[in-house]
Parts: structure tokens; sequence; C-alpha cells
């Protein structure tokens, strides 16, 4: 830092640590897991292969007037519970340190819409936070970083139900330090 009193002359700076980006990503060696046992679906993309065995459409109802596909849903510890498409399947909040945005995915955006790794990496960055999602399918893990640098790099994470922190678990993330370039796993999200 200097001031106006500073002489016109050149100086040498020493850095003795660069601020880095806020980061997670999926921890070494480790993948998106699913809970779907088909073994077709090992590496899928979709959240409903992620976050269920299996799911079939059981029929429609009438909520508020309007028609919805129903659902029998086989949840990863194999019981099973009916659902309206029109329900929240899943609610996860972030907040970046100045603002906050919340992703909600109703079961019917996740089985007859397709929802997948990839538009949940840009529903991140649309939730009005300054973080960044993205799916690598490659090597089928998962990313999330802060758009801003420095003490506002912040990545803050909140699972409003079981199901948005079952997906944020099966992510296996884990929080990376740039300085020593390792990666810390991150304990087990709940609601």
């Amino acid at each position: 830092t200097a001031n106006g009193a500073a002489a016109a002359m050149t100086h040498n700076v020493q850095v003795s640590q660069v601020a880095t980006n806020a980061y997670m990503m999926t921890d070494n060696g480790k993948t998106v897991e699913r809970a779907s046992t088909d073994i077709t679906k090992k590496t899928s993309p979709y959240l409903r292969d992620i976050l269920y065995k299996d799911f079939t459409k059981t029929g429609k109802t009438t909520v508020e007037g309007k028609e919805v596909n129903t659902y029998k849903v086989t949840n990863p510890d194999g019981t099973t519970k009916d659902v309206k498409g029109s329900d929240t399947a899943l609610s996860i909040s972030f907040n970046d340190g100045e603002n906050s945005g919340t992703i909600k995915y109703t079961y019917e955006e996740i089985f007859g819409g397709d929802k997948s790794l990839n538009d949940f990496a840009s529903a991140i960055a649309s939730s009005g936070v300054s973080l960044q999602g993205n799916y690598d399918s490659v090597n089928d893990t998962f990313a999330i970083y802060a758009k801003n640098s420095g003490s506002k790099s912040i990545i803050g994470i909140s699972a409003n139900d079981d199901t948005g922190a079952d997906l944020l678990n099966r992510m296996n993330l884990a929080a990376y330090d740039g300085n020593t370039e390792t990666l810390t796993a991150i304990g087990d999200f709940s609601v």
C-alpha cells in the first residue's frame, strides 16, 4: 500500500500468497454415484438415475385444476413412495456471501423433463449467485466454483430436503485449497 508521499521510482513487490477462488469438486478417485442399479445407467447424467433406483409413471391426477402425472418412485434404500409430478422433488440453496438463490425441481422435471447434471450446473449459474457449476461427463465429476476471488469468495450450500442432501452427497464433493493444491472431503450433507 502506498500513500501520496510515495516516491516516483521503481519498487519491488514480493507476493507471498495469491488469493484463489472458492472451489469444490468431486474428490480424487471418486465419481458421481448413481442410485439406479441398471448397468446401462452407470454413467447417466440424469438426476432420475442419480437419485432413484427406479420410477414408473402410474397415471394422472388433478392438482389445482391442472392435470399432472403421478409416479411410483423407488428410493436408494429400496422403499417406494407415490408422488405427484407437481410436487417438489429436491431443493438446494446457494449463497456466495452476498446473494442467495434456490434451485427447485419437481418430479415432473426430473422424470418427464430429463433434468441432468448439466441442467443443474446451469441452474447454479442462473440462480442469482456468483457461482458456477460444471459437470465433466468424461471423468464423471462435478465442480462448483466462485466467480469472485478474495474475501468474498464463498460457496455456501444448504440442502432444503433429504433428496437435495442425497444429490450433494452423491457428488462426493471436496473443498480445493489453491494454496496447498489439496482436496479435503466435505462431510455428509444433511437438511
